[in-house]
């Protein structure tokens, strides 16, 4: 990164996301001085948003540039996965081919203000999901912290990541809280569309599916169906689509060896932004990597089938096993820091209980809430230089900070997993209610 866009990044962004994000705290702990700077704080840090983004540091799109060069491939009738750095499903290659249609940096300007869009869609988009998971049990923010709220996340590190790098993880986001939205308001063509468009990154996907085995959703899983084959056709022929298939599993694996791109050990030179079980297990001191393969499987497939039985128990109120389960997502299998955006849909739902809630229930939810805070404004980076710089001056210590601090995405998501847990089983219902927090409307 060079030092111009060093220096803006941490002595402008940073400052200003830190600045939107006390007041967020500072207002659901119901300190009453800031209530009446909550629009303008907002509305500053939306503008802000967009300065940065389309002026101050406009996105470089490298992985954009690689959709689209899939999706060139595709227009020509080439081999779209001849390039090893293309490990997405052939559903994705109509979205790459609409990349393609479009010169290269028009195409890139036409990607970041849909991104734009993605992203301060995601905190309302969040909202109604849950209000219509819940028939309207679940409360919603006060329109003051909503425009907050959305300040808030926009200006975190994932979405910041998500658009300099042209992602993919933001759309991914819409179209998973649509499918839950189109799922509450029962239209089931619209859920089973929105969760075909979301396999274009499966390992966010598929845990979103243990929300639908209810009878009712059966239409869903048509429709779902039918959508994956029409995405997938569009772009590629009957006859190719095993041989695509086998030739992204192919790339998947190729960049996962030790020392590739997308490798967890300390080997690659990226490490320090997967989240993952098995980046965890393997600051924790394992090497093995089919240990840490089995291990990962065996502890996902535990959280789960967990999460499985008390949805189709009716364990868990509507709203709380819909948070659950995007935080599952997050851990589950491979996944990078601009990901972090699905964490907005349980980041909401702490805020509001914890808003709404009282006793031990508000506690947890407040511990929930703090819990996902660093995921989306701490820089991982940082946090890896610091762990080097410290190591390096106290002796014995560096075991310790390896496996504690560095993975501290996943230990986070885990975390917030259990209180999210104990404070459903504590509160209750996602009942409406009363701010407890005094001033907090």
């Amino acid at each position: 990164m060079e030092k111009p866009l060093l220096i803006q990044q941490y002595f402008i962004s940073y400052p200003i996301a830190m600045i939107v994000l006390s007041v967020s705290v500072a207002s659901l702990l119901g300190m009453r001085l800031v209530q009446r700077w909550l629009p303008i704080i907002a509305m500053l840090g939306l503008v802000f948003f967009l300065i940065n983004t389309y002026i101050l540091n406009y996105p470089g799109g490298s992985d954009f540039f690689i959709f689209r060069d899939a999706g060139v491939a595709v227009l020509k009738g080439a081999n779209p996965y001849a390039d090893v750095a293309m490990v997405s499903p052939p559903t994705a290659l109509p979205l790459f081919a609409l990349m393609a249609s479009l010169p290269g940096n028009t195409g890139l300007l036409v990607w970041t203000t849909v991104n734009i869009g993605a992203a301060l869609a995601l905190v309302p988009l969040s909202q109604l999901a849950l209000q219509v998971q819940t028939r309207r049990k679940f409360k919603a923010l006060p329109k003051a912290l909503l425009t907050l709220s959305i300040a808030t996340v926009v200006l975190s590190f994932p979405i910041y990541w998500a658009l300099n790098l042209g992602q993919l993880a933001l759309l991914e986001s819409v179209c998973l809280f649509t499918a839950l939205y189109a799922q509450g308001k029962n239209w089931p063509i619209l859920a089973g569309g929105a969760l075909a468009l979301a396999t274009i990154k499966p390992q966010t996907m598929l845990p979103f599916l243990l929300l639908f085995l209810r009878k009712s959703d059966f239409r869903t899983w048509v429709s779902f169906t039918l959508f994956v084959l029409v995405l997938c056709l569009a772009a590629t022929p009957l006859d190719l689509l095993p041989l695509r298939m086998q030739q992204e599993l192919v790339n998947i694996s190729t960049l996962a060896a030790p020392g590739a791109a997308n490798d967890y050990s300390f080997e690659a030179e990226f490490n320090h932004t997967i989240i993952g079980i098995d980046h965890a297990l393997y600051c924790l001191g394992l090497r093995d990597r089919a240990v840490i393969r089995i291990t990962q499987l065996v502890i996902l497939g535990l959280l789960g089938g967990g999460l499985a039985v008390e949805i189709g128990r009716k364990g868990l109120p509507r709203g709380g096993a819909c948070a659950l389960v995007t935080i599952y997502s997050c851990i589950f299998l491979y996944h990078r820091f601009h990901d972090v955006s699905i964490l907005t849909l349980p980041l909401v739902y702490a805020w509001s209980r914890a808003l709404f809630s009282e006793g031990r229930g508000r506690s947890l939810f407040l511990a929930t809430f703090i819990a996902l805070l660093p995921l989306f404004f701490i820089h991982s980076k940082l946090v890896e230089v610091v762990v080097e710089a410290i190591s390096s001056k106290v002796g014995g210590i560096k075991w310790l900070l390896e496996a504690v601090v560095l993975p501290y995405p996943t230990w986070l998501a885990l975390i917030a997993m259990g209180l999210l847990y104990m404070a459903l089983k504590t509160a209750g219902d996602d009942a409406d209610g009363h701010p407890v927090a005094p001033g907090a409307v």
